[in-house]
């Protein structure tokens, strides 16, 4: 199973946030897979007029080896780093959740800590109706081996951890991020689990979590550690280890009771605004009307300066 700690990772206090524009550019170089950019490699590049950075992250309390992508709302862009920030976990720093204007503005929002509050965010965030949600990969009320959490966090700062993950059969260490389906959340994680070969689980913006699938760590994969998808009712999402060849699996879980759920639901509004004569009309849910389940904001578009 996978644990989490700095030494896996190349973290660099001066790490470089940069936003590349859609304007016929393309990403900085990364020297290894995994490695985070440098610097020096990022700063090579503000000459492209395609090109340019807003920020660059610094010393304590601010933070700095960002692994996630950003959302946005508005002008500001939120995220978190895997490290920096004031406290401490050990001998690391325990990371951050951040905000950043489209004009590089950037304000340290929580510092994790290793006092029952989740530490090392690995993935982004998920904004359900303003609310922003992610998972750190350890700490919690447990920290027991790996550990890790769900929290919220306001646009203002305010951070509370919803679920702390304690291991065995609930599983732990989750790198993924939350994706929003119907107001409810979807994860994995990357170990534990009944067969300790992680799981897929789901969690209530109020913080009542369960667990969907436990991978068996055979043909059905073991390991799951990226970002689910939502098509048509089921959850997709890849394993690194496990499947038929031992080589990772794509796999599908089916949502088929919660739309089931959705759909009598609905049908049980729309008899009841009959009787009263027909005159509400009932909203076809986001997933009726081809819309994105994860309620991020819209892109925000950049304009590419001519120099």
């Amino acid at each position: 199973m996978k644990s989490f700690g700095l030494g896996s990772y190349a973290l660099s206090a001066g790490l470089t946030l940069a936003l590349l524009t859609a304007c016929g550019g393309s990403p900085p170089p990364i020297s290894a897979p995994g490695a985070m950019p440098q610097v020096s490699e990022l700063a090579a590049r503000t000459n492209s007029k395609n090109y340019k950075v807003l920020y660059s992250f610094g010393a304590s309390p601010d933070g700095n080896g960002p692994h996630s992508d950003l959302i946005g709302t508005g002008d500001t862009f939120y995220g978190t780093t895997f490290a920096g920030g004031a406290n401490y976990c050990g001998s690391s720093s325990c990371g951050t959740v951040f905000s950043i204007t489209t004009v590089g503005a950037e304000k340290v929002l929580h510092g994790f800590a290793d006092d029952g509050d989740g530490y090392f965010p690995f993935a982004g965030l998920t904004s359900v109706d303003g609310t922003l949600y992610g998972t750190t990969g350890n700490g919690g009320a447990y920290n027991s081996g790996i550990g890790g959490t769900v929290f919220s966090i306001t646009t203002g700062g305010t951070e509370k951890v919803l679920h702390s993950f304690g291991g065995g059969t609930d599983g732990s260490g989750p790198a993924a991020g939350l994706i929003d389906v119907n107001g409810t959340l979807y994860g994995t994680m990357g170990a534990d689990g009944t067969y300790n070969a992680g799981t897929v689980f789901s969690i209530t913006t109020g913080g009542t979590e369960k667990v969907l699938h436990s991978f068996t760590g055979g043909a059905d994969g073991d390991d799951p550690g990226s970002d689910l998808i939502d098509v048509g009712g089921k959850l997709y999402g890849t394993t690194h280890g496990g499947g038929a060849h031992n080589q990772g699996s794509s796999f599908a879980r089916s949502l088929a009771r919660n739309a089931s759920a959705l759909a009598s639901r609905r049908g049980r509004l729309a008899r009841r605004r009959s009787h009263r004569g027909g005159l509400d009309r009932v909203s076809e849910p986001s997933w009726q009307r081809g819309a994105s389940f994860q309620n991020g904001p819209t892109p925000i578009p950049l304009r590419c300066d001519s120099g």
